[in-house]
Parts: structure tokens; C-alpha cells; sequence
């Protein structure tokens, strides 16, 4: 994992949900994974192993998110 100001990096190794010890937000955004609220923190959950970006994205408004 490697983070940013905006931005954390995860290597996943198999498909399925992981917890990522971030604060949830619907700012949140990822690239080919779904987020959702696990508590206080962020799910991710993917289709394949890999490395996937969470990032958040300032507009008018969040986008919708994907459903899990």
C-alpha cells in the first residue's frame, strides 16, 4: 500500500471485500472496485487481484456510487 495526500494505492491478492482503514466518504472514488461503508471505515471489494487506487474527487456533488 502507498498513500498520498489524495490518494491510496492497494495491491489486492485475490477478489472479495477488504477493509481499508480510511474514514468513509462519498467523495471516495476507486478505479474498477466498489466502495461502501463498513462502519467508520471503507470497503473495498473487487472482481480480481490487483492494485487499485482510492481517491477522492471535489465537485458540485458526488457521484453515484456503484452498488456492491
Amino acid at each position: 500500500m502507498r498513500t498520498s495526500g489524495a490518494e491510496v494505492v492497494l495491491r489486492v491478492s485475490r477478489p472479495g471485500p477488504v477493509t481499508v482503514r480510511i474514514a468513509y466518504s462519498p467523495w471516495l472514488r476507486s478505479d474498477g472496485g466498489c466502495l461502501s461503508r463498513e462502519g467508520e471505515f471503507t470497503r473495498l471489494t473487487v472482481s480480481a487481484p490487483g492494485e487499485y487506487r482510492i481517491s477522492s474527487e471535489y465537485g458540485p456533488f458526488p457521484a453515484p456510487t456503484a452498488r456492491c
